[in-house]
């Protein structure tokens, strides 16, 4: 018979955290206590990315959501740059660099992968770049996996059977993007027709005390601007100052 806890409970399994998994714990554990969260959500249309992927396939081009979800999350930082911000020693920082964080779920353990200057480069420059990070993290040479540096984290949780998540921030950083799986609507073309529609929802989570409820809808309605118009977006190059 295996143990039991004091209320008669048989446990499977005893074991301390390892450091990984304490880490991850504690900055969750900071993140909801000291910092002021408020989350907003919206369904947004991801037809014509799907669309564009295909067109990308079709070209050689290995473009997961991911990849497109981060180069869409830069380009809608560039129009609302109050999202691309820290709390640091009481200020708040608010960064020119677009430096974005994507959770990757790895060997059970919950990363932040990082990719700097996002909006310096294209789709296809950051796809291949984090093909590369993944093939490190596959060999197991963390060392060569960059997980530091963010400025504003990505999830996507697509791949799984979740719509909409309340996505814990990543002190001291003051926002992370949540996107759930894709999922079919009817709904009406301009001429009034019922058409298919190809869903998923986006959920911002803030650190309250710096963004407020407004900003998280300009960025939600610019990302879906961005959504809408791939084409001009995905291969889009920030110069910077």
């Amino acid at each position: 018979m295996g143990k039991m806890d004091e209320q008669g409970r048989r446990i499977l399994s005893d074991a301390p955290l390892d450091s990984l998994r304490s880490t991850i714990c504690d900055r969750m554990t900071d993140s909801i206590v000291h910092y002021p969260q408020g989350t907003g959500s919206a369904f947004l249309d991801i037809g014509r990315l799907m669309a564009f992927r295909e067109r990308l396939k079709a070209d050689g081009h290995r473009v997961t959501f991911g990849d497109l979800y981060v180069k869409a999350a830069a380009c809608a930082i560039l129009e609302n740059r109050n999202v691309n911000a820290a709390l640091i020693d009481g200020n708040n920082v608010i960064y020119e660099s677009i430096n974005i964080g994507m959770m990757t779920y790895f060997n059970n353990i919950l990363l932040e992968v990082v990719m700097t200057d996002v909006d310096q480069k294209d789709v296809i420059e950051i796809s291949e770049e984090f093909q590369k990070i993944y093939g490190y993290l596959k060999k197991g040479r963390l060392a060569r996996v960059p997980m530091e540096g963010a400025t504003f984290s990505v999830s996507n949780m697509g791949t799984g059977t979740m719509d909409f998540a309340t996505p814990l921030i990543s002190p001291p950083n003051a926002a992370i993007l949540g996107i759930g799986r894709l999922f079919p609507v009817a709904g009406f073309d301009e001429e009034g027709r019922v058409v298919r529609r190809n869903m998923a929802g986006f959920s911002l989570s803030v650190n309250h005390g710096l963004i407020d409820g407004m900003v998280v809808a300009s960025f939600l309605g610019t990302m879906d601007k961005v959504l809408q118009n791939p084409e001009a977006y995905m291969f889009l190059k920030n110069k910077g100052e």
